[in-house]
């Protein structure tokens, strides 16, 4: 009888190493899945700011605001340059702004049907991007 109690202390201590294990990978797991999801909504994700349709309606111009830096007071748009609703250039912009990143500081001017100027007015800087849909010459001063 001493034997089988040896033997069920023996099972009893293989499952709680195997209990423990399995908790420690659940654990890591979820430690994973949360880093990625910090990771993506800091430096990945998207968020829409702008948008304006030539005259005739066939080219777009959309401005989304690039990841979450809560760090810095650099933000990166992404300007995409749309064509009968296919995207067919895109450009990542560093605007460098003091207050948040709003709609009101992009200026979308349509210079022709396939001509678009896009002033970016910070507090001290101004950037334009200009982009022309026949040649599709992308334009950043």
């Amino acid at each position: 009888m001493n034997n089988n109690e040896n033997l069920i202390e023996e099972d009893i201590r293989k499952i709680k190493r195997h209990t423990f294990k399995g908790i420690m990978l659940g654990f890591l797991a979820a430690f994973v899945i949360l880093l990625s999801f910090i990771i993506y909504w800091m430096y990945f994700e998207e968020s829409y700011l702008t948008s304006k349709l030539s005259p005739s309606g066939k080219n777009e111009v959309v401005i989304n605001e690039y990841g979450n830096d809560i760090i810095s007071s650099s933000d990166t748009i992404k300007i995409y340059f749309k064509q009968e609703g296919k995207t067919r250039k895109f450009k990542k912009v560093d605007v460098s702004s003091m207050k948040f990143n709003h709609e009101s500081i992009y200026n979308i001017v349509w210079l022709d049907e396939n001509r678009v100027s896009i002033s970016i007015v910070c507090e001290n800087t101004h950037q334009s991007v200009t982009y022309n849909f026949l040649t599709q010459i992308l334009e950043l001063k």
